[in-house]
Formats: C-alpha cells, sequence, structure tokens
C-alpha cells in the first residue's frame, strides 16, 4: 500500500513538472548588442509556482512544443518539428535559449507542450528509488525477517498497477491542467470584448463591396481602449493575430463584418509595423480635423480590420486593380489618409505606394495623418514631427520599397511605370505634395507663434 502510495505522488509530481504552460505575454526585447534580441515569456501553469531553482533544473532537462502563438518562427511544424529550450528568469517567466528571433515581435497567447521528457523522468524515477524505495525496502525487509528481493519484488507487483493506472491518467490529467489554466486576463478581455460587440449589418446587394466595409472612429478607439493595457506600443501584426483573428476564428469573416460594415467615408494607407496606439491617435486627430463634434461617426477603410484575415488571397485578387485596395479607393469615398510616423514607414512599403498613387489617379484629398494632427491643417501647430517627415522623404526612393510578396512588388511598379513613365516621377510627386504641405504647416506654426506673442503683449 505504501508503494503504491509513493508511485501515485511520484506521478502527481510528475505531471505537475510536464504540465501545459499557458502564454499570458511573450514578446522580444533588444539586447544592449546590436541587432540581438532576447524572447521572454510570461506564463501560468503548475510549474511557473515553484522555487526558481527546481524550475530551472525541470527546464534543463525537457523541451517545449510551442503552438498557437501565430508567431510562424516559434509555433512547433510538424516538418522541421522545432522545440525550444527555456530557463526560468523568475516567478513565471522564462527567456528562450539559443532561437534566432528574426525580427520584433509579441503574442499574447498560445500553450507550451513539455516534450522530450524522458530524461526528467529518468532522474525522478532514480531520485525516487534512492531516497524513498531503496530506504524503505530495507527497514521492511529488516522488521518482516525477509531477503530484501523477497520485499522489493512484493513492492514491484504493488508499484505496477499503480504505475498503469498513472499511464491511463496521464492524458486526461494533463487536459484537466490545460483547462484549468486556460483563462488569462488577455482571453478575459477578449470574451469581455465579444460580448460587446453589437452587429448592424449593412443592407443592399453591394453590402460586402469594398466601399461598404467602413469602421466607425468610436469604434477604433474603444477597440485600442478596450486592449490598451495589452497592446501597449505594438503594431497592427500583434493586433491582427491576436485580436482580429481570434475574434473573427469562429465564422471567419472580417473584423467589420462583426459589427456590421457602413459607408466609408475615408481610405487609410498605413504600414502595419507603426505603432497602434499612434494609429488610433492619428485616426482619432484626421477624424476630429473633418468632422468636428461629429468625429465619433465618421467610417474609415482599414484593410486590417475591412478585409476577411482568413483569406487574403481572395482579398488580393490575381493582380493590384482587382484588389479590395484599388476598389475601396473607387468607391466614391471623401478622401485619402496616410497614417505617418516619424519613421515614415508607409512611404516605405510598397502597398502603400499603390494607395498613394492610386488617390492621385483619382483626384482624391491626400491627408498625411500623425498623432499630433494633419500636416498643412490649421488645427496642426507641431512642426517638430512635420520637419522630420520631410527630412526623411528627402532621402526617399520608391524604387527601394518593400513588400511582403515580390509579385505583389513587381506588378505594382510596373504599373506605376506604365502610367508615368519611370519610378523616379513617383519620387518626384511624393516630395512635391508633401512641400505643399510643409509649407502650410509652416504658416499655421508661424500665425500661431504670431497670435500667442500677441496675448503675450511682445507685439
Amino acid at each position: 500500500m505504501g508503494g503504491a502510495i509513493i508511485v501515485f505522488l511520484a506521478f502527481v509530481l510528475f505531471e505537475i513538472l510536464i504540465s501545459p504552460l499557458v502564454v499570458v505575454d511573450a514578446t522580444s526585447d533588444p539586447l544592449e548588442i546590436a541587432s540581438e534580441k532576447v524572447f521572454t515569456i510570461t506564463a501560468q501553469g503548475p510549474i511557473v509556482g515553484l522555487p526558481t531553482y527546481l524550475s530551472r533544473i525541470v527546464h534543463w532537462l525537457v523541451s517545449y512544443r510551442v503552438e498557437g502563438t501565430s508567431l510562424q518562427w516559434l509555433d512547433f511544424d510538424k516538418k522541421s518539428k522545432n522545440t525550444v529550450k527555456v530557463r526560468s528568469i523568475g516567478n513565471g517567466k522564462l527567456q528562450l535559449q539559443d532561437v534566432y528571433v528574426p525580427f520584433d515581435c509579441a503574442a499574447c497567447k498560445g500553450v507550451m507542450h513539455a516534450t522530450k521528457t524522458f530524461p526528467l523522468f529518468a532522474v525522478l524515477a532514480v531520485f525516487i528509488s534512492v531516497v524513498v524505495l531503496v530506504p524503505v525496502t530495507w527497514v521492511v525487509a529488516a522488521m518482516s525477517e525477509n531477503g530484501f528481493g523477497h520485499v522489493l519484488v512484493t513492492a514491484f507487483y504493488c508499484f505496477l498497477p499503480t504505475a498503469v493506472a498513472a499511464a491511463v491518467l496521464h492524458l486526461p490529467v494533463a487536459c484537466l491542467v490545460g483547462w484549468f489554466y486556460r483563462r488569462t486576463p488577455f482571453s478575459a478581455a477578449l470574451n469581455e470584448y465579444h460580448k460587446h460587440i453589437q452587429c448592424k449589418p449593412h443592407l443592399g446587394r453591394d453590402a460586402t463591396h469594398p466601399r461598404n466595409q467602413g469602421l466607425m472612429a468610436l469604434t477604433l478607439q474603444d477597440l485600442g481602449k478596450h486592449f490598451e493595457r495589452f497592446i501597449l506600443e505594438r503594431n497592427m501584426h500583434f493586433v491582427v493575430a491576436n485580436i482580429v483573428r481570434p475574434l473573427t476564428c469562429n465564422k471567419r469573416e472580417s473584423f467589420v463584418t462583426l459589427w456590421g460594415g457602413q459607408q466609408v467615408d475615408y481610405f487609410v494607407s498605413h504600414s502595419w509595423g507603426t505603432s497602434f496606439s499612434h494609429f488610433v491617435r492619428s485616426i482619432r486627430s484626421h477624424a476630429m480635423s473633418k468632422g468636428g463634434q461629429t468625429w465619433t461617426d465618421a467610417t474609415y477603410w482599414i484593410c486590417s480590420f475591412a478585409n476577411n484575415q482568413w483569406d487574403i488571397e481572395a482579398e488580393l485578387g490575381t493582380d493590384p486593380m482587382d484588389s479590395a485596395f484599388a476598389r475601396a479607393l473607387t468607391g466614391g469615398i471623401k478622401g485619402v489618409v496616410m497614417v505617418l510616423d516619424q519613421q515614415v514607414q508607409p512611404l516605405t512599403r510598397v502597398w502603400c505606394l499603390f494607395e498613394f498613387f492610386f488617390s492621385s489617379r483619382e483626384n482624391l484629398e491626400l491627408d498625411f495623418g500623425t498623432d499630433a494632427g494633419v500636416i498643412g491643417d490649421d488645427g496642426c501647430t507641431s512642426f517638430d514631427i512635420a520637419l522630420e517627415v520631410g527630412r526623411k522623404i528627402k532621402s526617399l526612393q520608391v524604387v527601394n520599397c518593400e513588400t511582403s510578396s515580390e509579385k505583389d512588388k513587381q506588378d505594382i511598379f510596373d504599373y506605376i511605370v506604365s502610367e508615368l513613365g519611370s519610378l523616379e516621377r513617383m519620387d518626384e510627386q511624393i516630395r512635391s505634395l508633401m512641400g505643399n504641405m510643409l509649407k502650410k504647416n509652416l504658416s499655421n506654426v508661424g500665425h500661431a507663434t504670431e497670435t500667442l506673442l500677441l496675448e503675450l503683449g511682445q507685439i
């Protein structure tokens, strides 16, 4: 009986040590050494409650199969069978070992499953044998006046049924542990947001047309506020992978469809690499510039929310002119806003370049939006960001723009050359438009400065 209890306790301990870890937050951080990054994971599960020195021993003995983070370089692939090694750096915090982090990335979901656990099992078996089994067998043999071997064989037959039961219970116990720890603060925020969604479907035969896939500025503002503590300064890549896709996974539709698309007022050109908080503030500034007190009602076509992220190929079409981008731009919208940060990321991306060119061809009003206001607008009197944008554009060359698809890049470049004659003509258009914006901005700054000096009695 005592032997069975020992085996049962050993089984419980082993399950705790190899139980699934639920990812609460994972992010890359730059090292002091240039171009290198570390990847830190905050997780929850039974093992994270162990003292650091014990968890380090366990992590040294096992590897992990990571699933569900939406980070392709990290998630387990059946072909490559990539597993990772981690080390404990604090309560619930793990750091990936010997892994190349290709770019800045983050996730708030996923599960880590222990794999290659035989070394841990062997160490645990030896430890229990040396510390518990052998001493107990000697004591029982001495008290019963039976031979050590006889008692050991008897103990083995007691262990055997319990060991079989432990093997059978392994999967249900692992599932139970995973279920118990599955709820994280982020998953709770997702469920809460999903309950607040009120779909107001667009009526009409062309409801699915991109021109009717507009998202209200108020909805965007509320989204950013609801997930603010998780998004921090992360970009649209994080938002799509961790918020948009999980919210739309059941019906595999676009985020806009969840709320019910509306007729688009403005098309948004932006880079997914821009901070999402900067993006939200920029759209708010633009909406207030155009709508004043009714800015919350302004609707925007934003690719990450309007496009079905489960069927991107259909949204892109066979060529740029068939894409949802082009169809939205030609759908009778009021204008285009290009969200700029100090790195001017949109004008280094090929699809944003296509949107810039198309808006010019369609004679659409193009605004450069920042979190400080719309450059050149009467309400924007901040000159520093406009000056920084101007400096970046001075050395910008269209030919150096990038995209994730080489075919898309070549198709768009070919189209621009067929219309303008060369990519250099596009460079001239961008600099000319930005020059006009900077002149307006300079005039606004001068007027604001003069007004302030007048109020101070200096004029």
